[in-house]
């Protein structure tokens, strides 16, 4: 059931920020303005991310893929292999029919940009869905270290995008909230599957790995959620520092806006993948 109510909640909250970051003026506004500042940066936030973007690529992802697959397989896990590829696949497939086919982009307000929609982005939905794969693929015993490394990968190849201006800040928070559905509706599928000693329910813990394969996972998670907690604390009090109305073109307002975005979108995907480590665990605990 919690899985079930976070997969609803990734939904709803794409319908909404849809609803306000593209069909408001001020979302729209709102994007510009960090989507300006993104691509003058030249901290160290860009040399961080770069690298990241760079390796979202076809071959990088599909050898994270098959690398999941084996794991699963290896793991005499077939019916994982099945959820994460349904994951990958719906999520990479909602992404496209959502940007291309459902959501217009119309100028709302003066000084946006004019160009095609691009809500949400399909590279962060790559990586995110890579990530969360993984995550679900490897063993107990590694899946914390494998959590913490695939996040911050997407947190840089989402705040990558930003910076070489492929997408806004709202593309990139849209495509963590469509994996996200994704992945908690596999799980809500999969924990039923367990209930009712269905095919998909995984195997028990051994009694002596059990225990340690659990803590590691309940460690993970705890850091996670708690670094999702203060970026979202960090990225309300920036938010809230940026006067109104907005001023495109002042630089302030720029790096301001897009501290909160960073710590938005590290806020969401933490709290992704430390839910994915919350209920992996209370899972195998069964």
């Amino acid at each position: 059931m919690s899985a079930l109510l976070a997969a609803v909640v990734c939904g709803l909250g794409t319908w909404q920020l849809v609803r306000f970051a593209v069909g408001t003026a001020r979302g729209q506004r709102l994007d510009q303005l960090i989507l300006s500042a993104a691509q003058a940066d030249g901290s160290f936030v860009a040399q961080l991310v770069f690298p990241a973007i760079s390796t979202v690529t076809v071959p990088v992802i599909i050898a994270i893929l098959l690398a999941a697959g084996v794991l699963c397989i290896a793991r005499r896990r077939v019916g994982l292999l099945a959820q994460i590829a349904a994951m990958v696949i719906g999520a990479n497939l909602t992404t496209q029919v959502v940007k291309h086919l459902l959501v217009p982009r119309d100028v709302l307000a003066e000084g946006i940009e004019v160009t095609p929609n691009s809500f949400p982005s399909g590279h962060t939905t790559l990586a995110m869905a890579a990530a969360v794969a993984i995550v679900l693929a490897v063993p107990d015993r590694l899946r914390s270290l494998a959590a913490v490394l695939a996040a911050g990968w997407a947190v840089g190849a989402g705040v990558g995008t930003m910076a070489e201006g492929w997408h806004r800040p709202s593309d990139v928070a849209g495509a963590v909230l469509v994996v996200g559905a994704w992945t908690f509706l596999m799980l809500a599928l999969d924990a039923a599957a367990a209930a009712a000693g269905g095919p998909a329910a995984p195997a028990r813990p051994r009694a002596r790995e059990g225990a340690p394969a659990r803590r590691s996972g309940a460690a993970g998670a705890v850091l996670l959620i708690a670094v999702a907690i203060v970026a979202v604390a960090g990225a309300l009090l920036a938010g809230a520092a940026i006067p109104t109305p907005l001023q495109l073109e002042d630089i302030a307002h720029q790096r301001t806006a897009y501290a909160a975005s960073i710590l938005a979108i590290l806020a969401g995907t933490s709290a992704l993948v430390g839910t994915v480590l919350v209920l992996r665990v209370d899972h195998t605990s069964r």
